[in-house]
């Protein structure tokens, strides 16, 4: 832990591969592991079509972490973010917007 950054995370990427079978298979890799702060931003509630969504969205600080993408993730403690979008304004540190959402069957 540093400081205000109490949260442990990992940031994923994802990685192609041909199987044996020559077909394109899809994992996700470690980037770069972090410490960071976490605020949530907002959250939701929905039911459609018999599926219960629920979404919230967090604000994410670390320290400055170049190459990150939409196309990553953050894995917290085995739960899984979008990220939705990332600044790093002066190279000082790197802000996320990151999202997690659950789908629940209702019937």
């Amino acid at each position: 832990m540093i400081g205000t950054l109490d949260t442990y995370a990992v940031i994923e990427q994802q990685v192609y591969s041909i199987n044996d079978l020559n077909e394109r298979e899809s994992t996700w890799e470690a980037f770069e592991p972090i410490w960071c702060s976490l605020r949530q931003l907002s959250g939701a509630e929905g039911v459609a079509n018999g599926t219960r969504t629920e979404t919230v969205r967090y604000s994410l600080r670390t320290h400055y972490v170049p190459g990150v993408t939409s196309a990553m993730r953050v894995n917290i403690d085995g739960t899984y973010y979008n990220i939705v979008s990332h600044d790093s304004p002066f190279r000082a540190r790197t802000d996320m917007t990151i999202e997690y959402t659950s789908h629940d069957r209702t019937d």
